[in-house]
């Protein structure tokens, strides 16, 4: 899915914790820019993964409306890999 100015959203089967991704200005609980994407550890897959905010932490699960695309949620940059980070 595509915003108004044709970006893709993040789909929720491409997060990953330790993702940075960006987000745009929609968020009443975060300024626009970079976030990383944290994992809750309690739920599978990536139903746990939220960023930081205001109001503690953001479940990204919230803003997929079609059930697969994160909306004010853009793709940024791959977590890491542990070989890369050494």
């Amino acid at each position: 899915m595509l915003d108004k100015n044709g970006r893709e959203y993040l789909k929720l089967a491409d997060a990953k914790q330790g993702m940075i991704v960006e987000l745009d200005d929609g968020f009443t609980c975060r300024r626009a820019g970079r976030a990383m994407l944290y994992h809750d550890c309690l739920s599978v897959g990536p139903y746990g993964l939220y960023f930081m905010c205001s109001d503690g932490s953001h479940l990204i699960q919230g803003q997929c409306e079609d059930g697969i695309h994160c909306i004010g949620i853009y793709p940024g940059t791959e977590p890491a890999r542990q070989e890369q980070a050494a």
